[in-house]
């Protein structure tokens, strides 16, 4: 999906993530570390300082790719997510989260737009370093795009 910057609630779909993230239980880390920044597809996401950060529209200025996590990782199902459902993955499906995975929002400016695409971000495990891949996320896929649409000014 592509909107422009002044037509999308940045800054509400921010703290509304940052809530979800929160609720994840880690007293000693800022939320804002979850979201992940990537320069390229290609390259190795980095993870936030674990102090935090606020300034993730400066950074999509600057050219980076955000990834901002809808769901918790695959460690158990239900998976929780940010729209305040749980979801579980069908085991007839293709789809498959890792243990250390995670389906969410992948965000890039282009000009006076930003770009909002659905994505898996793959933690990395041995051998497999971390990664964002743009994919369909199954299960998610409806409540994600029910979730982005709260943010969209009509």
């Amino acid at each position: 999906m592509v909107l422009s910057i002044n037509q999308f609630q940045f800054e509400k779909f921010v703290s509304d993530v940052l809530k979800f993230l929160a609720g994840r239980g880690y007293e000693d880390i800022d939320p804002s570390s979850a979201i992940a920044r990537t320069k390229s597809l290609d390259d190795i996401p980095e993870f936030g300082s674990e102090s935090g950060r606020n300034n993730f529209l400066e950074e999509l200025n600057q050219g980076y790719h955000l990834f901002f996590p809808f769901s918790d990782s695959d460690v158990g199902e239900p998976i929780r997510c940010a729209d305040g459902e749980e979801y579980e993955i069908d085991e007839e499906s293709d789809f498959c989260l890792g243990e250390g995975a995670c389906v969410g929002f992948l965000l890039k400016v282009e000009g006076d737009c930003i770009r909002i695409n659905s994505a898996v971000h793959d933690c990395g495990g041995c051998p497999f370093p971390p990664s964002v891949e743009i994919t369909q996320c199954d299960v998610f896929d409806s409540p994600m795009n029910d979730f982005i649409h709260r943010y969209i000014k009509e």
